[in-house]
């Protein structure tokens, strides 16, 4: 199944509820002042401190399309969900 759409949707999901913290600086590590600008809005969606699943959804839709492929792209190589 890994490889699958099914699995890279699954495996999008898990991501958004259990994201490693440093993700942003992994997967843009080509671009410290992207990392930076990403980091600070990533942060603006957290309440509380927290940040909740929609937030993370928040951050993934105000990306733009060339970052949100970037991100999913990143997920489905260093991220795994294991049944």
């Amino acid at each position: 199944m890994k490889g699958s759409t099914e699995y890279s949707i699954i495996n999008f999901a898990y991501f958004t509820a259990n994201f490693t913290p440093n993700f942003i600086a992994k997967c843009w590590a080509d671009d410290e002042h992207l990392i930076n600008h990403l980091e600070t809005k990533f942060m603006s969606e957290a309440k509380n401190g927290f940040m909740s699943i929609q937030g993370f959804m928040n951050f993934f839709f105000n990306l733009d399309r060339e970052n949100q492929t970037k991100l999913v792209l990143w997920i489905n190589e260093n991220y795994s969900y294991t049944y």
